[in-house]
């Protein structure tokens, strides 16, 4: 619910910490459409914190972390 709250606003930067981390496969296909959508139409910049590389599909860039250092920068 907090997503929805968020993104009806079409804020132009959204902050999310583990956007899809406790929903099911299918809503979290939906919650990434929805954010490719914002991107490509509305033109939002999404910043997210994940754990799984689902997001790599559509994200323009990935920065990871590992060993609490920015592997590639």
């Amino acid at each position: 619910m907090a997503i929805i709250r968020t993104l009806v606003k079409y804020p132009s930067i959204i902050l999310a910490d583990e956007p899809t981390g406790s929903v099911d496969d299918e809503t979290a296909k939906e919650i990434l459409e929805y954010f490719n959508y914002l991107k490509r139409e509305k033109k939002v910049t999404a910043i997210e914190t994940i754990h799984s590389s689902v997001h790599n599909t559509i994200a323009d860039r990935v920065l990871t972390i590992e060993n609490g250092r920015l592997k590639n920068w």
